[in-house]
């Protein structure tokens, strides 16, 4: 792979115990706008007391596939 790249977005909170996230860029439609979110997360419910929640909305402690719809906003 070649550049240049870009960063599109920094999730500062995305997934606080994500692992393993990639968009495989097989994955990614023809124009772009659609593609795959692979995560694994969530390896507990408690830490240190808190409880925790799911983030994002349906990771657990598996191969999570998340599908993407990308916007344009003019």
């Amino acid at each position: 792979m070649t550049g240049p790249f870009r960063l599109v977005t920094y999730l500062k909170a995305f997934g606080g115990q994500a692992y393993f996230v990639n968009i495989p860029s097989k994955f990614i439609s023809a124009d772009g706008r659609a593609l795959w979110l692979y995560d694994a997360a969530n390896f507990t419910t408690v830490w240190k007391g808190a409880k925790l929640q799911q983030n994002p909305p349906g990771s657990r402690y598996a191969m999570c596939l998340q599908e993407v719809s990308l916007l344009h906003r003019p």
